[in-house]
């Protein structure tokens, strides 16, 4: 140490650090000519001694004031400090100052090769997988949400193939769709790593550059990052300790910790259930799959545990051929959760019961919802006793008395039906030949008969299989005893409940030719396969025949899930009852519960409130009836769409 102090000391070395960049060599290149420090500046010397002969030549032989005459007669602004080259030599010289002419400044001044090396990075963790090039900012090919946008450029193509496979083919509008589909993407397939100069070496993808860029490399890189897990809530690791931390003293949970899907938020909450008992299986009920944002909706409630331990994991969709009796099978982007829906009420149902300040009333729906005053609301339930509240959410579904109690929602929304209906049946056992883990789609072998069928085993053991006969209005001209029942309207639904969506056999058929009869030769005729595997049961025995199709449409912009003051919130199909033909329902249910939830939370965060206030809670049921209506419309015109069938 202290002979380097000493030669630091030594002005001499340091002014000769001063002029030269000093750089590492080994031991054996000492006072050799590769210790030689590196230049800080370009060479003056000119590298090529002819450039400028014919200039030169006549300057030699008229003198400079000829020779600059000449030259501004002859050149377009000779004397341009660049030389009009589109990039300066290193010894070009730049002027600096508009006021001092003699500042100058060399181009490239100190030359590159002086200066540090560029720090390369291998990694960065921060985007995209580990171990991607850093410098590879090309987002599209990780984007994997938008292969499930509106965007035509963007779908998911096996998607869409199984959606029009499911529409009449002899429509005019779904053959000219299969044509476009057919050809694919219009835009360039781009030229896949080829330049002029060769095979790129080093995005053998063709990802990197706009030139190169493929639909088929995008696919397969789409297909790389698609998400394998679902996103959990960082609290869920330590829930057990916040709820201990909240009981010790005797405070309400708080959202986030625990609840059922957002019922617990510091208040007392009541849930009103019409059925007396928890619903057990039967003609009414239905199979029904969570995709991701289902089982995000879950997570973040606190019930995804409970409910994977429930559900089934439906990881594909089985196409059957409804002759031979193959089955090809498609795997799924991100597996669902299967379920009938007595099951998913009974897990919901078990965990709200767990918390604290959650009361589960039953053996009464609610008849209808009135303002009291200022503060508070009355609601009268069916057996004639009365439950006072502040606050209300209706979630009593797509004839909700509660949101027919108040005409500022219930003018909001018409009721519109779609020209198809649904035959449904139950089979105590499931098929040898079927599997689990997925949800099986059947065509009739005959192109005019306008209907498919979607077969589900159920989650709970030895319950068989819940087959769903999705037809539209044309089969009828074919087989009239199909006709479903009478359209209802909104107000006459009440008592019946979910007995007003079925009947119990359509008023054409007689007794000599049964329903069951009639389906049976329906299946030996059009399903031959699958009647065989499902004929040895009473399957036809348990058909019923579903109303026509209906949704819940808003009647302009603006609509609003609450009412004006923030007293009542609307959620499920309550608010947004569509079609069940994309599956979305219950998954927009859920979710629309939980963004009420994150309201409520997000403002008590916001007022600093350990326990939710009124006007928090009016606050969130408003920004919530405002926003949500957005993000939940095109989902249900998406799938009302699906329902229209052929003209």
């Amino acid at each position: 140490m202290l002979r380097v102090s000493l030669v630091l000391r030594n002005s001499n070395f340091k002014k000769h650090t001063a002029e030269v960049t000093a750089k590492a060599v080994s031991r054996a290149d000492l006072d050799t000519p590769a210790a030689k420090p590196t230049a800080t500046a370009a060479p003056e010397e000119t590298m090529m001694p002819w450039n400028g002969w014919f200039g030169s030549f006549l300057k030699d032989k008229l003198g400079d004031e000829k020779y600059e005459k000449v030259r501004e007669l002859i050149l377009y602004r000779p004397n341009d400090y660049t030389g009009f080259e589109q990039l300066p030599r290193p010894n070009t010289k730049l002027p600096i100052s508009e006021k001092d002419p003699t500042l100058m400044h060399k181009f490239r001044h100190p030359s590159p090769g002086s200066q540090p090396p560029v720090e390369m990075r291998e990694t960065d963790a921060s985007f995209g997988n580990a171990g991607d090039d850093p410098y590879d900012v090309t987002y599209y090919k990780r984007d994997t949400g938008r292969r499930y946008t509106s965007d035509p450029t963007s779908l998911h193509r096996d998607l869409e193939k199984i959606k029009l496979e499911l529409l009449p083919e002899d429509d005019p509008r779904v053959k000219e769709a299969l044509e476009e589909f057919e050809k694919g993407p219009g835009s360039s397939p781009g030229n896949k790593g080829v330049f002029a100069t060769g095979k790129s070496d080093f995005d053998p993808s063709g990802l990197r550059a706009t030139m190169s860029t493929n639909w088929e490399a995008t696919e397969a890189s789409l297909d790389a990052n698609m998400p394998d897990h679902l996103p959990t809530p960082t609290w869920m690791a330590e829930q057990d300790e916040i709820v201990a931390w909240y009981e010790e003293r005797d405070l309400p949970v708080s959202i986030g910790g625990t609840g059922y899907v957002g019922l617990n938020i510091g208040v007392d909450s009541v849930v009103i259930e019409r059925a007396s008992e928890p619903d057990e299986w039967s003609s009414k009920s239905y199979t029904l799959v969570l995709g991701q944002n289902g089982k995000a909706s879950l997570a973040e409630a606190g019930c995804l545990e409970a409910a994977t331990e429930a559900g089934i994991e439906r990881r594909f969709v089985y196409f059957y051929d409804a002759s031979s009796g193959d089955v090809k099978a498609m795997p799924k982007q991100v597996s669902g959760l299967g379920f009938t829906r007595p099951l998913l009420v009974q897990v919901l149902e078990n965990v709200a019961l767990e918390c604290p300040r959650v009361t589960v009333k039953r053996g009464a729906g609610v008849s209808h919802v009135t303002k009291k005053d200022k503060f508070s609301l009355e609601v009268a339930l069916e057996d004639g006793s009365v439950v006072s509240a502040s606050h209300v959410i209706g979630a009593d579904g797509k004839w909700s008395n509660v949101r027919e109690s108040f005409p500022e929602l219930s003018t909001q929304f018409t009721m519109q039906t779609c020209p198809c209906f649904g035959v449904h049946m139950n089979l105590s056992t499931v098929p040898v030949s079927f599997k689990s883990d997925g949800t099986y789609v059947i065509k009739p072998s005959s192109p005019d008969c306008k209907f498919y069928i979607i077969a589900s085993p159920r989650p709970e053991t030895d319950q068989g299989l819940s087959i769903s006969m999705v037809c539209y209005d044309q089969i009828l001209e074919k087989y009239p005893w199909l006709a479903p029942p009478a359209d209802m309207k909104i107000g006459d639904y009440g008592k019946g409940g979910w007995e007003d969506e079925y009947s119990a056999l359509p008023g054409t058929v007689t007794a000599e030719e049964s329903l069951s009869d009639n389906l049976m030769k329906l299946f030996e005729d059009e399903l031959p396969a699958f009647y065989n595997a499902i004929k040895d049961d009473d399957i036809f025995q348990t058909a019923r025949i579903n109303r026509r199709v209906t949704w819940l449409k808003m009647n302009a912009e603006g609509t609003s899930y609450s009412t004006q003051d923030g007293m009542v919130a609307l959620i499920g199909d309550a608010a947004h009852a569509m079609t069940a033909a994309m599956g979305e329902g219950c998954n927009t249910a859920m979710g629309s519960a939980v963004k009420l939830a994150d309201r409520v939370k997000a403002i008590m965060e916001q007022n600093g409130e350990e326990e939710c206030s009124l006007n928090t809670m009016s606050d969130a049921f408003i920004q919530y009836g405002c926003s949500r209506p957005t993000e939940v419309k095109p989902v249900q015109e998406g799938s009302a769409a699906r329902n229209m069938g052929p003209k």
